[in-house]
């Protein structure tokens, strides 16, 4: 056997072992909470917005939305629990209902989290309490959001399951179920990561939400669903996400009284989103 035949033979056991070594991989995901650790994520998306009534189309609009997102450590509970503020500033462009020219919304949300480092939210704590019925949407809706990582280590193919109970209104009580799977092992950004595709389906209700718009008294209520298809790059070392994207599809049947007289429309929200790392001090 000649010299490069032997060398294109180590070249193949290697990349064989590197391979194998790569599909046999086992990691457990977890988050992981440092004293002063911050993350900063940028976020951007788009969504073809309808809304029904009567079964008829009474407004409809193209948005684009853009966030930055800031997530800092500000108290560890225990060594698998810790209490998370998340800053969110938010810029939408969409037309406006009453002149129809480009109309550009600047808020900021400020929360705080207590988090598992299974991805579980246990408790959130706004700085507005005001809107109690909002903020029980929120942890609903957060609850069947929430990856719920496995307690066994994954490797290539894993997959898992989360369910949890929703009761509505009338007392009907629905399961909310997702999906997940380990796809691969990649390199992202610098980071060691493993992707995992999801699909995640949410049903949220609101109920009697009470504001006034345009000198109207207004209560709100409606019934949320949501299917959500992705894919995060999750870097299991450092133990949060550097990339993720999906597309979405939302829904709610919302019923407004107004002033007295009530109304029942429709809304539909279709559109893609993803959000990445853009720094991250005291890992």
């Amino acid at each position: 056997m000649n010299k490069k035949s032997i060398f294109l033979l180590i070249l193949g056991l290697v990349f064989f072992l590197v391979q194998c070594g790569t599909e046999d991989r086992k990691i457990r995901l977890r988050l992981k909470f440092g004293e002063g650790q911050k993350l900063e994520w940028l976020r951007e998306g788009k969504a073809f917005v309808q809304f029904h009534e009567n079964d008829s189309l009474i407004k409809s609009y193209n948005q684009i939305h853009k966030s930055e997102m800031f997530e800092e450590v500000v108290g560890i509970i225990d060594s698998t629990t810790a209490r998370l503020k998340i800053t969110i500033n938010n810029a939408a462009s969409a037309p406006d209902s009453l002149d129809s020219s480009n109309l550009t919304i600047f808020d900021t949300l400020n929360i705080e989290f207590i988090q598992t480092n299974r991805g579980v939210n246990i408790d959130i704590v706004p700085d507005d309490t005001t809107h109690p019925e909002w903020l029980e949407y929120e942890k609903k809706t957060q609850e069947q959001l929430a990856c719920r990582y496995p307690d066994e280590p994954v490797s290539t193919g894993y997959t898992w399951t989360n369910s949890v109970k929703v009761m509505l209104k009338d007392g009907d009580i629905r399961d909310a179920v997702s999906t997940y799977k380990v796809k691969e092992f990649v390199k992202e950004a610098g980071y060691d990561c493993v992707i995992i595709e999801y699909t995640t389906n949410t049903i949220a209700p609101l109920s009697g939400r009470n504001y006034t718009h345009k000198n109207q008294e207004v209560q709100e209520s409606f019934i949320e669903r949501r299917k959500v298809e992705g894919s995060s790059y999750f870097a299991y070392k450092k133990g949060f996400v550097v990339r993720d994207s999906y597309s979405y599809t939302l829904y709610r049947d919302i019923n407004y009284i107004v002033d007295g007289k009530e109304r029942n429309v429709q809304m539909t929200s279709k559109g893609s989103s993803g959000y990445s790392l853009i720094d991250a001090s005291g890992i």
